[in-house]
C-alpha cells in the first residue's frame, strides 16, 4: 500500500471556501460567541485565532470576558 501525502493546508482552504459559500446560500447571519473567564495568555491566543476565522468565514464574532471571580 502506498502512502499517500495529504496536504493540510489545501483541503483546510477548500473546506473554508465550501462553508462560505453554504453560508452565503442559506442566507443566514451566524454568530459565533464566547465566553473568556479570567486572563490566560493561552486563551487570548486562541480567542484572537477564533474570531479571526470567524471573519474569514463570513461570521459574526462577540466576546464576552468575566472577571475569574
Amino acid at each position: 500500500m502506498k502512502a499517500k501525502l495529504l496536504e493540510g493546508k489545501n483541503l483546510a482552504n477548500k473546506i473554508k471556501e465550501n462553508l462560505k459559500k453554504e453560508i452565503v446560500s442559506l442566507g443566514l447571519n451566524p454568530t459565533l460567541v464566547s465566553i473568556q473567564v479570567g486572563e490566560n495568555p493561552s486563551s487570548e491566543i486562541y480567542i484572537k485565532q477564533q474570531k479571526k476565522k470567524a471573519e474569514e468565514l463570513g461570521i459574526n464574532y462577540k466576546l464576552f470576558k468575566l472577571k475569574e471571580t
